[in-house]
């Protein structure tokens, strides 16, 4: 038993149940998920439900979340900056990468800078919070699509060029939706020089409890790429836009794959890289 009050913990663990893929559970479904006697799973339920935390569910003796959970999950909400805990995110990506680091959202077609951290390096990436660029061109723009729908995603682009930014741009949809699928499969975006050419990112996509969607991206001068940096660099982007959807009420789908296997699938450019 954790430290802590037994019960207390106990009827936590009820709740956390309740997380994951089962909507709606019974009390002997919980005993036997929390190794705990029937009599105690049905005492530590009915107080829980006494109190508005679990409630009767549709099944036949099943029990769901409560009318209370809202509430709690409502009042942490309220007392949650957004473009605070992007500022935040931002902070620690570059505390831990030493390079420059950004939060974006998806405006359209194009990515909205919300959040920067600027690297302590001499040599840095020109940007500023406001500035806007085309999604298909960034590593933050890619994350950002990938966490959309394909349709989506072509309906967005409807009559829409891919405008280059530079000679490394993808200017082709279906090249496009091509590398959106593999982001979509890992949780990492990468920009091989699209938007600079002397500039690569990688970016990760964080949501909070309502959908509203960010990324944060780490960017660094080709002068410092390395593929060994560079994976350093997604495995911290991808646990801080992790972080950043916990602390906002939401959870990543891809969290459940382990950084190793979405390395393999979606791995870094390499320096210098080929055109695609």
């Amino acid at each position: 038993m954790p430290a802590g009050v037994p019960a207390l913990t106990r009827g936590l663990d009820i709740l956390e149940l309740f997380l994951g893929a089962d909507g709606e559970l019974t009390a002997p479904q919980v005993g036997a998920r929390l190794h705990l006697p029937r009599s105690t799973a049905h005492e530590l339920i009915r107080t829980l439900a006494s109190r508005g935390y679990l409630e009767r569910g549709d099944g036949a003796r099943t029990f769901r979340l409560g009318p209370r959970t809202l509430e709690l999950g409502n009042a942490y909400g309220s007392g949650i900056d957004l473009m605070r805990e992007a500022r935040a995110a931002v902070t620690r990506v570059t505390e831990l990468t030493g390079e420059t680091s950004h939060a974006a959202v998806l405006s359209g077609i194009e990515v909205f800078y919300v959040a920067r951290a600027e690297s302590t390096h001499a040599v840095q990436m020109v940007s500023a919070v406001g500035q806007r660029l085309p999604a298909h061109a960034t590593a933050l723009g890619k994350a950002l699509l990938a966490s959309l729908s394909e349709q989506e995603v072509q309906a967005r682009y409807v009559g829409q060029t891919l405008a280059p930014l530079s000679t490394r741009t993808i200017t082709s949809l279906r090249r496009l939706e091509a590398e959106l699928r593999v982001t979509r499969e890992s949780g990492i975006a990468w920009d091989d020089c699209e938007a600079n050419e002397n500039v690569r990112s990688v970016a990760a996509s964080a949501t909070d409890r309502k959908g509203l969607l960010f990324a944060v991206s780490v960017d660094v001068p080709t002068v410092r790429w390395s593929l060994e940096a560079a994976t350093r660099f997604a495995q911290v982007v991808r646990q801080e836009a992790d972080l950043l959807s916990m602390r906002l009420g939401a959870s990543r789908d891809h969290a459940s794959r382990s950084f190793q296997e979405a390395i393999a699938i979606n791995p870094p450019p390499p320096h210098p890289s080929p055109l695609g």
